[in-house]
């Protein structure tokens, strides 16, 4: 979470740059995110973000917001898992404006956030291989040597 001031000063006037402006801006902001254990097959993951709604000389912005939830559950003994995954569950996520300097103006962005995967993945072999390796990678190492010429 953070939270933030800012004060702006300037114009939006080119004609009469004496016309000065003065905007102060508080603005909260939160990330969460956590995974969850339901069981020794079962992990779901969760991620909100808020982005609180912002002042600014030219405009006002809307706060935006979006919900992510993922579930992943293993399978074959633990070698392979199956993902399921929706980004923007209630599709809020979006950038809107209003503004009425220099002139009255309004917009509004929607980005396709919304996004489903589904996934698989397998692990081949058992891993005892690349241990084995390993030790005898680093026997090797303590022998000494290698370096430029």
């Amino acid at each position: 979470m953070d939270f933030y001031s800012q004060k702006q000063i300037g114009t939006t006037d080119i004609n009469d740059p004496s016309n000065r402006l003065e905007v102060q801006n508080e603005v909260f902001n939160a990330r969460l995110s956590n995974s969850f254990t339901l069981s020794k097959k079962l992990r779901l993951q969760l991620f909100a973000m808020y982005r609180g709604a912002q002042k600014d000389i030219q405009w006002d912005v809307d706060p935006m917001s979006m919900i992510n939830l993922g579930a992943n559950y293993s399978v074959l003994e633990g070698k392979g898992n199956i993902t399921f995954r929706v980004n923007d569950i209630f599709n809020t996520m979006r950038f809107q404006f209003n503004s009425a300097n220099p002139f009255i103006q309004n917009g509004r962005f929607k980005w396709e956030s919304r996004t489903a995967y589904l996934g698989f993945n397998y692990r081949f072999g058992g891993g005892k291989n690349k241990a084995k390796s390993r030790r005898r990678r680093d026997s090797n190492e303590k022998q000494g040597g290698g370096g430029f010429f």
